[in-house]
């Protein structure tokens, strides 16, 4: 049989190494950071977003000759976009139809940092939230009418639908 120990060696100690240096702690290295590229957020979570920030109300005062500071700062900050837009690369058509889709909700500038990004999710996104938001109002405008006409029907005031519904106007002789 072999010798289980005779690839063993002893540690020299007159070199004046440590023997023990492989059973110490390392000392800890730094951490080198690295950028992490940016997380594109994709279509969801712009949409989401979206829809989100056309629930707070950022409408201008339509009187004249009030809330002049904001409209002239509003007018001054979609001239500097015009400018940034056409310095990007923007063609004309683009650059005139952009302030007017931002006007009704399109969140324009969204959509261009996506599209900077790579994110053709988050592109999607942000074009997708104006018309998810018209179609969710049509639907529950719809909804609502329907159940005002069913109501209408089925006996007018809540008292009349719930005796209806549920048979007790039958039980009770047809008051």
């Amino acid at each position: 049989m072999a010798d289980p120990y005779a690839e063993f060696q002893k540690p020299a100690l007159a070199t004046g190494s440590d023997p023990y240096a492989e059973f110490q702690t390392p000392v800890a290295q730094p951490v080198q950071q690295t950028a992490a590229e940016p997380q594109s957020p994709g279509f969801f979570k712009t949409l989401f977003s979206d829809l989100a920030g056309m629930l707070k109300p950022t409408a201008q005062n339509p009187y004249p000759g009030m809330g002049v500071e904001e409209k002239t700062r509003a007018t001054e900050e979609s001239a500097q976009r015009f400018k940034e837009r056409k310095a990007a690369g923007y063609s004309l058509p683009y650059r005139v139809t952009a302030p007017v889709a931002e006007s009704i909700g399109v969140n324009v500038s969204g959509m261009e940092e996506s599209a900077k990004q790579g994110d053709p999710g988050g592109v999607l996104g942000h074009a997708a939230a104006l018309p998810v938001a018209v179609a969710t109002g049509e639907a529950v405008g719809r909804g609502l009418s329907k159940v005002g006409k069913l109501r209408t029907e089925m006996g007018g005031g809540p008292q009349g639908f719930a005796r209806k519904f549920t048979g007790v106007e039958s039980e009770l002789g047809g008051n």
